[in-house]
């Protein structure tokens, strides 16, 4: 019976295939996301796990677009699902601390039930680390089939339709899963796959010298309290001592809410300890992937061939006149920069370090299977017309005056675009 129970809240997370605010695009309340962060996480306590949230589904109903408009093509970059730890190096540490307490009985009955859940984590992590979970599968599923039933203009049975991933496997099963969901409704669509190393070299370019830096400069500011959480763990230090244990259990658990069998991490956390670890990684998050004040030049310009890349994908699209689509699959940190590009509406950039907290939350930009959808549309004799989704919802730009609602002209958007890129571009390199 305990086995049955343990698996209904993985099979509800299954049928939705989004987040249960809004998973089958009707139920559900989103957060208000005006509100500070602190009532935000008092609400809902799992906002508190930054990226490794379940998928929040925006979508809404479509403003109707201008008079004789009809979409044709959609440009897109969505974050795999839902996956287990993208690395167990954090539950590694937390096991070889508390496994020989364990064995020696120095964990207290609150310890022994942390060491339990970790039990749990790993069972469904070794040998699937980063993996793809069935909820994940579930969430790019169900963003295919919305995408395919929202815009079928797009999908004609003569479209050319382009679809790349990076070569790490979620994002491979991620792709594979969103065009069974687009199959469903359009069992007929030509489509073609492909994954490469130089598809990830702009789809996922990395900065370890400079996340390493500020992962250091951050951590400095926002240290973790952690003997009041080593003294409800040990009856008795363990000669290694605890050091870093509570940071490890929160990394470690943070993934739960996305297993198959879900784990719980809020409850081994008192509320000073949970926002201690909040500020942290919502800070780190920002810092290293949105554009900060003094330190966004950097990580922005390593994404120009990213926004050069849909930009020429769009105007070569406009240019062939027939309907198409390019569907990329990749990760949460370069869609994170990607958002800071468009600046939509809500996203505040250049915050220094010490403002992030109080105007910047990962949950609300960044969930898993995250995406941006940019929707074309045309008209006889007119200008092309774009507006841009967030997780399948409309939101305005900043700095960009829309025709009507929210769509803008092809020209605008891609002559502000160009410019930051061209501006990030000539700057080259910069100092850390």
């Amino acid at each position: 019976m305990k086995r049955i129970f343990l698996l209904l809240p993985a099979l509800a997370w299954l049928v939705l295939g989004c987040s249960q605010r809004s998973g089958d695009v009707t139920g559900g309340q989103l957060p208000d996301w005006t509100l500070a962060p602190e009532e935000l996480i008092a609400a809902d306590p799992t906002l508190a796990v930054n990226e490794m949230h379940p998928y929040i589904c925006n979508a809404d109903a479509d403003t109707p677009a201008p008079s004789g408009y009809k979409p044709f093509y959609i440009s897109h970059y969505g974050r795999h699902g839902s996956r287990t730890m993208h690395t167990d190096a954090t539950l590694v540490k937390a096991m070889d601390i508390l496994q020989p307490a364990c064995e020696a009985g120095l964990l207290t009955e609150f310890g022994l039930r942390l060491y339990d859940s970790l039990l749990l984590v790993k069972r469904q992590t070794d040998g699937r680390v980063g993996q793809l979970t069935a909820l994940g599968a579930a969430q790019q599923r169900g963003i295919g089939m919305r995408m395919g039933k929202r815009f079928p203009e797009v999908f004609s049975d003569d479209a050319d339709i382009s679809c790349r991933s990076t070569t790490i496997p979620r994002c491979i099963m991620s792709m594979s899963h969103f065009l069974m969901g687009l199959r469903e409704v359009h069992p007929n669509l030509p489509l073609t796959m492909d994954t490469a190393d130089s598809y990830t070299a702009w789809m996922n370019a990395k900065d370890r010298e400079r996340t390493g830096a500020i992962n250091r400069m951050v951590d400095a500011v926002y240290t973790l309290p952690d003997s009041a959480f080593n003294a409800r763990v040990f009856r008795q230090l363990p000669a290694g001592g605890g050091k870093g244990l509570m940071n490890a259990v929160y990394r470690s658990l943070i993934t739960g809410i996305n297993l198959d069998r879900p784990v719980s991490c809020r409850d081994f956390f008192t509320d000073e300890e949970w926002m201690a670890l909040w500020r942290r990684y919502n800070t780190r998050e920002y810092m290293n992937c949105s554009n900060p004040e003094k330190f966004g030049g950097p990580r922005m310009r390593i994404f120009v061939p990213l926004i050069d890349t849909l930009v020429r994908e769009a105007d070569k699209a406009i240019a062939a006149g027939k309907p198409a689509a390019d569907l990329r699959f990749g990760h949460d940190y370069p869609l994170m920069t990607v958002l800071s590009y468009f600046e939509p509406e809500g996203l505040v950039t250049l915050l220094p370090m010490n403002a992030v907290n109080k105007r910047f939350m990962t949950v609300r930009w960044i969930s898993m299977a995250s995406n941006i959808q940019l929707i074309f549309y045309r008209a006889p004799g007119k200008d092309v017309l774009v507006k841009f989704l967030h997780n399948e919802g409309e939101v305005l730009l900043q700095g960009l005056t829309p025709v009507t609602g929210p769509y803008y002209r092809w020209t605008d958007l891609r002559a502000a675009l160009c410019a930051k890129t061209d501006r990030y571009r000539e700057a080259g390199e910069q100092a850390f």
